[in-house]
This record gives structure tokens, C-alpha cells and sequence, in this order.
């Protein structure tokens, strides 16, 4: 079955269930269009659902067969989780089916059972992702005022960020010269991973802002460097004990 066979097939609604089809099905789409597409999306979702009981495995298979990692498998299984929800109600399927996949991670956080009214009172195919990423917003505030999306954040601190421009500010010896002990040490690198956790989620809950495969490297670089410094860690006190 080639790429157009296999789009028709989907967009009637028609999954197979076996994993070997699906994954024939994902190769071949990958022949056509190497972006995340709805396809890839729905199909690795439904795998997941159908033929894995174990998220490690379905994580090795989307590796292993089509380099789907990190932030790529996030962003599918967000939308594709949409389009499995929606798969019955054809007319509904089909209309989500056609929007590209930033579009339907906004409107995955809508309730299914609003998602209709939702759609009648916005436009999306005409909107852009982050239009339609603000309507969301917007929608979320409006109709579930409980709801975390609409809680205010917490209150930090007014200056967090001159604090941190003063010390990005500080000449990189001054840093150095201060850190005079393991305490200071240990504090200043959980500091540092801490902010750079926050600021790689932002990234990862706005795509837009970011290519994918941008977010995914910083992802893998905070992993590399957390494993290092465990391990950094465990021979110090490896040392310490042999002492």
C-alpha cells in the first residue's frame, strides 16, 4: 500500500491493529513527509495504546525503527491522543485530521465534550497555531476558572531575573573565586540545572518557539550533563569512603 493509500485509508478512520502494519504504515509515510504529520502522530499513539504495555517498549520501538526521541514522541502522542478520541466522530476526526499537528497539541487540552463548541466559536483551520494557542488560553480562563491553567502562578520573587542578570554579569573568575566549598558547589550546579530545567520547559510546552529538534538537543544535553555529574558525585564519595 503506497503513502496515498495509507493517508486515505487513516483519514476514513480505518486503523489496523497489528503493530507490523502500523509500522509499515509509519515507513511509508516517513517516504513523503519527514515533519511530524496527524499520520505519525495517530498511528505511534495507537501502538501505544494496542501494543505495548510497557511505555519503555514503545519508546525503543519509535526509536528504533523511525528516530522518533524526546520532545518528538511528546508532541505526537499529545496530538495523536486528540485524533484517537475523536476517531468515531468522523466528521470531527477528519476536520482535526487536516490541521497541522502544533494546532492539535493546543486543542488537546480542550474537554472533548466542549471541543465542538470550542470549534464552532473559533475558526481554526484559518488561524495560525499561536491564534489558535491563544483562543485555547483564553477559552480555558474563561469557561474553567478553577481549573490550574487559570490559576495565578505562584508569586516569585519581583527580582528574580535582575538576580540572575546580575550573576550571568559577574566575570566567570569572580564565580570561581567564590565557590570555596562542596556546599557552594553542589548549590551553585542544582542552581544552574534547576534554571535550565524551567527555561527547557517552556520550551517543550511552547514548540513554536523552538524547532523540535532544538528542544530535543537541549534535552539530551540536560540528561548527558545530569548523568555526569552523578557520576562525578558517586566516585567523590567513593573517595571520601576509601579515606
Amino acid at each position: 500500500m503506497n503513502s496515498l493509500e495509507i493517508i486515505a485509508r487513516i483519514y476514513r478512520g480505518d486503523l489496523p491493529n497489528e503493530l507490523l502494519i502500523k509500522t509499515e504504515y509509519v515507513m511509508e509515510l516517513l517516504k513523503l513527509d519527514h515533519s511530524i504529520s496527524s499520520g505519525h502522530a495517530l498511528l505511534i499513539t495507537a501502538a501505544r495504546r494496542d501494543n505495548f504495555k510497557d511505555d519503555k517498549d514503545w519508546a525503543a520501538w519509535c526509536e528504533e525503527k523511525f528516530n522518533f526521541n524526546g520532545s518528538y514522541r511528546c508532541h505526537m502522542v499529545q496530538a495523536g491522543r486528540l485524533l484517537l478520541d475523536t476517531i468515531k466522530k468522523i466528521e470531527l476526526f477528519q476536520m482535526l485530521y487536516r490541521l497541522e499537528i502544533y494546532k492539535l497539541i493546543s486543542l488537546e487540552r480542550i474537554d472533548r465534550l466542549r471541543l465542538p463548541e470550542f470549534l464552532k466559536a473559533n475558526d481554526v483551520e484559518k488561524l495560525t497555531r499561536d491564534q489558535v494557542r491563544d483562543a485555547v488560553n483564553a477559552w480555558l480562563g474563561r469557561e474553567e476558572p478553577n481549573n490550574k491553567l487559570a490559576a495565578k502562578p505562584e508569586k516569585y520573587h519581583p527580582d528574580l531575573f535582575e538576580m540572575i542578570g546580575s550573576v550571568c554579569a559577574l566575570r566567570v573568575q569572580t564565580v570561581i573565586d567564590s565557590i570555596t566549598d562542596v556546599k557552594k558547589a553542589d548549590q551553585a550546579c542544582d542552581s544552574g540545572l534547576k534554571l535550565y530545567a524551567c527555561s527547557l520547559n517552556y520550551y517543550k510546552q511552547n514548540p513554536e518557539t523552538l524547532p523540535i529538534e532544538k528542544i530535543e538537543k537541549l534535552e539530551k544535553a540536560m540528561e548527558s550533563e545530569l548523568e555526569e555529574l552523578r557520576g562525578l558525585k558517586a566516585t567523590a564519595a567513593g573517595f571520601k569512603i576509601a579515606k
